[in-house]
């Protein structure tokens, strides 16, 4: 008796959270578009639920742009908020042709948020997101941004705002126990200044160098790749990353050691960095096993 009492309101009790479940509002996601991958994952970050974003440049198989200009540009994207880093990524995305005959009245009256004014910003996109202390800003004016298109949701932006910052500032602190002293061959100029954040000796390739990395790219075997690399592998990390050449970067890779920084794709952003620290500092351990 008292097993079908217990079983009965266990039932009802299930029945009572499947309707309240069922009446819950479902949470509408705000759409909102990007110009490129990593502005993507910062967005997705402070938006959380409820915000979906779509960005003009993904990353393909090969791990390389491709871009997509109907996100952004076709009539029904004029209608959607649009977030960029400033004007100048915007003109430059858009065209020389297109600011020659200038813009529509669309285009003029499209939602478009710029994160920063002209002259802020003086480096590319990808070597901007490269550099750790330009993240905690745009991380704010993200939040300023979607607090705007989607304002009652403030609360909620400003909380993962104060969680990014919070995860930024262990992951950097660990990379700086990493990489504080470490010598760095670095031929990324994307992340480059993340290892000089992080106390790194880092160097970049000489002249010599340069033509020994291009001739692992055609080295015609193992021994031969190995020979070439040693001079490289004098106890320096290595480090290259997705705008090396492909063929460099196999050579690189396989006969020098070297750590290949990919590309972070549909993934926290912060993750990404943890996840390259890791991998790094397992190159290291490596590295001084051998000695």
């Amino acid at each position: 008796m008292r097993r079908s009492i217990r079983l009965a309101a266990a039932l009802l009790l299930y029945a009572a959270l499947a309707c309240a479940a069922a009446a819950a509002p479902k949470i509408q996601a705000k759409k909102v578009l990007v110009l490129d991958p990593m502005l993507d994952l910062l967005v997705q970050f402070i938006g959380g639920p409820y915000v979906s974003t779509s960005s003009a440049q993904t990353w393909g198989a090969r791990d390389q742009l491709v871009v997509s200009r109907a996100r952004v540009m076709s009539a029904a994207a004029m209608q959607k908020p649009l977030i960029v880093l400033d004007e100048k990524q915007y003109a430059d995305f858009t065209g020389a042709a297109r600011r020659r005959r200038g813009m529509t009245k669309t285009e003029r009256e499209r939602p478009l948020f710029c994160l920063f004014p002209a002259g802020t910003r003086t480096v590319p996109p990808v070597q901007f997101y490269g550099d750790p202390a330009n993240l905690p800003f745009t991380a704010q004016k993200v939040m300023n941004a979607l607090c705007a298109i989607v304002p009652e949701r403030f609360g909620y932006f400003q909380r993962r705002l104060g969680e990014f910052n919070a995860r930024l500032r262990s992951v950097l602190i660990s990379g700086r126990k990493r990489f504080a002293g470490v010598r760095v061959l670095c031929l990324s100029e994307i992340y480059r200044q993340f290892f000089v954040a992080s106390g790194a000796i880092v160097s970049s390739p000489t002249p010599g160098e340069l033509y020994r990395i291009r001739s692992l790219a055609r080295a015609g075997g193992w021994r031969s790749g190995l020979s070439l690399a040693e001079p490289l592998r004098d106890g320096r990390l290595i480090v290259c990353d997705w705008r090396t050449e492909s063929a460099v970067r196999r050579g690189l890779t396989a006969y020098a050691g070297a750590v290949y920084l990919h590309p972070p794709r549909d993934e926290d952003l912060l993750f990404y960095i943890h996840h390259m620290i890791l991998i790094m500092g397992s190159r290291l351990d490596q590295m001084n096993d051998k000695r």
